[in-house]
């Protein structure tokens, strides 16, 4: 990184880069370590296109994940910029990178010394002065050294037997934690980002969020643990989080319809796998973390939990089937929380949106599609009847993509599809969805919408095709294929906040 002073101005920004503070009018700015890292090495290319590549060997040791920049080049404009959309400091260079694009100023940070001591004190004061600033700069020369070695913010997470292992973005141990149990290798070998990483206690450091299966699993649910990260100098003296939250909800009230329409006996150890469908934060200026969970099983209703930042939940929606595909994203203007999987009660894939902060009821199966009515609904056990205690789902929007012919045909008829991808971009959603119940089903259609979700075009892979090919020759189906057939299949149900008034 090329030499720059220790302290650099710009705009109404000083940055000092020895004690690695930043202030906006002598006001401290609280900026998290790889945010400052960030914004320090675009400052040492001040006015050079740095590269997403460069960046991300550069300031993350050669992580490969783009997503990072983006999200700290977000934090750093929400801190930095009057108006994030219109940034002045740091600029995007379409299909190239970024740069930092402001006037720099390098002040003289030379201290200016000033005699305070009147010829009567003495030497004895000038020697006892003199003890004291060698002993504030050891002190200080430690903490720097403490500071230089110790790692950085936690970034990803291995599994090794029983133990969790987080390192930093250059791939140095921040910390380790041992659990009593084998932890279930088969999960953690598939999913190789099953931490997710948010600030839980609002001190601007990344926490450790890490749903914990054991190795029986079947028998006992998913543990949500939540490590509260020590500052960065006690890292190195105290390697372990600073506080353990943990959540384990249970759940003995909601259950599902049994196929000759009585009532499933109520599971008192109902706790679900869990995974991480989205981290949010509140916009009453609290800087903690809120984070949405969903519990996704084969035998069971989908809970949807929000929990604060001590991991508590606030609210809690129950769905007919399985989301598990969760992304939170800026749509029209909004902060919405999509999440994709399956709806069992049409037997159909489907996208669902949330305002991230009104999340609470159950699935509507009310409404009736022209070949599907819904045979399969969430019960309170109390009830006897199909209402639940917590009224009606809160969602924004609801999409079904409905079975095509090749899910349906015999001998290849499948029971349901399910959405196994999702993208939601700033005028466009992409969802992915098998053919079948299971994720691996080789036949899938990608469906593209725009911002209202009109389908702009719908992609078959090959095995679809071919795979309807087959039972044409077959005599199953009686059609060729058509991109034409894949249209009527989408389903936005009513009320759906993205439809475009007046269609």
């Amino acid at each position: 990184m090329p030499v720059i002073p220790a302290v650099i101005e710009f705009g109404e920004y000083r940055l000092d880069r020895t004690s690695r503070a930043i202030f906006r009018n002598l006001e401290p700015v609280k900026l998290t370590a790889k945010p400052f890292e960030l914004l320090e090495f675009l400052i040492a290319n001040h006015m050079r296109v740095v590269s997403k590549e460069e960046l991300l060997q550069k300031v993350w040791g050669g992580l490969r994940d783009p997503n990072v920049i983006e999200q700290t080049i977000r934090q750093l404009r929400l801190v930095l910029e009057v108006d994030p959309k219109i940034p002045q400091y740091i600029v995007t260079v379409m299909g190239a990178g970024y740069k930092f694009a402001a006037p720099l100023s390098f002040p003289d940070t030379e201290p200016m010394m000033t005699s305070a001591l009147e010829e009567g004190e003495g030497k004895n004061r000038h020697a006892w002065t003199r003890h004291s600033i060698v002993i504030c700069l050891t002190l200080l020369g430690f903490g720097l050294f403490l500071y230089t070695i110790a790692p950085g913010e936690p970034a990803a997470c291995e599994v090794s037997v029983n133990t969790l292992i987080v390192k930093d973005g250059q791939g140095r141990e921040v910390w380790r934690r041992e659990f009593p149990e084998s932890l279930n290798r088969d999960r953690y070998a598939v999913d190789t980002a099953f931490c997710e990483f948010a600030d839980l206690d609002g001190d601007g450091t990344a926490d450790v969020l890490f749903p914990l299966k054991r190795q029986s699993y079947l028998l006992h649910g998913d543990t949500l643990y939540g490590f509260v990260t020590r500052s960065r100098m006690l890292r190195r003296l105290r390697p372990t989080p600073a506080r353990t939250l943990t959540f384990q909800p249970g759940a003995d009230s909601v259950v599902d319809m049994n196929s000759d329409g009585t009532i499933a006996k109520p599971d008192k150890g109902y706790l679900g796998p869990y995974t991480i469908a989205g981290i949010f934060k509140r916009n009453n200026g609290d800087s903690r973390a809120r984070i949405v969970v969903s519990s996704v099983t084969n035998y069971a209703s989908n809970q949807i939990a929000v929990l604060d930042s001590d991991l508590k939940k606030t609210s809690e929606y129950w769905h007919t089937g399985h989301l598990k595909y969760g992304q939170l994203a800026k749509y029209n203007g909004h902060d919405r929380l999509f999440l994709g999987g399956v709806n069992n009660g049409y037997h159909s894939a489907t996208l669902v949106a949330f305002d991230p902060s009104n999340i609470h009821g159950t699935t509507d199966l009310s409404i009736e599609l022209p070949d599907r009515r819904p045979d399969f609904a969430v019960y309170a056990a109390w009830s006897g009847g199909h209402l639940t205690p917590f009224g009606a789902g809160t969602e924004t929007c609801r999409v079904l993509f409905e079975r095509t012919c090749v899910a349906k045909a015999t001998p290849h008829r499948e029971p349901y599809n399910r959405v196994i991808g999702l993208t939601v971009g700033e005028d466009r959603i992409s969802v992915t969805v098998a053919q079948g119940e299971r994720e691996d089903t080789p036949e899938r259609i990608t469906y593209e919408m725009d911002r209202h979700l009109n389908l702009v075009v719908a992609f078959p892979n090959a095995k679809f095709q071919q795979k309807h090919l087959e039972l044409e020759r077959a005599g199953l189906l009686d059609h060729s294929f058509s991109a034409q057939e894949l249209t009527p299949l989408i389903h936005v149900l009513p009320g759906c906040e993205f439809v475009e008034k007046g269609k």
